[in-house]
C-alpha cells in the first residue's frame, strides 16, 4: 500500500510540472503575438508585406473547406484594402489528386487576384515549414500570417523567432 502511494505521489507532482511546463510555454509563445494580432483588414498596418495564406482541407472535389474558405478570402481582403503586395499560398501537396496551393490560387484568382500577385509554396505541410520557406525561399521580411486567431499565435512566434517581422 505504502508502494502504491508513493508512486501516485510521483504521478501527480509530474503531471503538475508537466501543466507548469505547457503554461510556461503557451504565455511565452502568446507574449511573442501581444499587439500583433487584429480582428480586421483595416487594424494590418500599411506596409510593404506579403501575405501568408496557411494551407488547411481541400475537399476531393477541389473546394475548399469552411476554415480554408475564410483564410484565402481574408487574404484577398487583405490585397484588396492595399496592406499586402503578394499572397503566398503555402499548404500541402503529397500527391497529384491532393493540392492545397493550386486550389487557394484557384479560388483567390476568381475573387480578382491576378496570377502574378500570387506565389504558390507546395511544401507547406507544417506552420514551421512555412516560415522556414517564407525566410530561405521566398527571402520574405515583412509578412500578414492569415490564419484562424487560435493559429496565428504559434504562427508569428515561429516567423519572429526566424527573423521575420510577423503581424496576424
Amino acid at each position: 500500500m505504502r508502494l502504491f502511494l508513493q508512486i501516485l505521489l510521483v504521478i501527480g507532482v509530474s503531471g503538475l510540472l508537466g501543466l507548469a511546463a505547457v503554461y510556461l510555454i503557451n504565455v511565452r509563445v502568446d507574449s511573442y503575438s501581444e499587439g500583433k494580432i487584429f480582428g480586421s483588414v483595416d487594424g494590418i498596418p500599411d506596409n510593404d508585406r506579403v501575405a501568408i495564406i496557411l494551407g488547411a482541407k481541400v475537399w476531393n472535389d477541389g473546394t475548399l473547406s469552411h476554415v480554408l474558405l475564410d483564410r484565402v478570402t481574408t487574404g484577398v481582403e487583405l490585397y484588396r484594402a492595399r496592406k499586402v503586395k503578394k499572397l503566398l499560398m503555402s499548404g500541402d501537396n503529397p500527391t497529384a489528386e491532393y493540392d492545397e496551393p493550386t486550389a487557394m490560387k484557384r479560388y483567390a484568382m476568381e475573387l480578382g487576384v491576378p496570377e502574378e500577385d500570387i506565389v504558390l509554396d507546395f511544401a507547406g505541410r507544417r506552420t514551421y515549414d512555412t516560415c522556414y520557406r517564407a525566410r530561405e525561399i521566398f527571402e520574405v521580411k515583412k509578412v500578414v500570417m492569415v490564419s484562424q486567431e487560435f493559429h496565428l499565435y504559434r504562427a508569428i512566434y515561429l516567423c519572429q523567432n526566424m527573423g521575420i517581422d510577423a503581424v496576424g
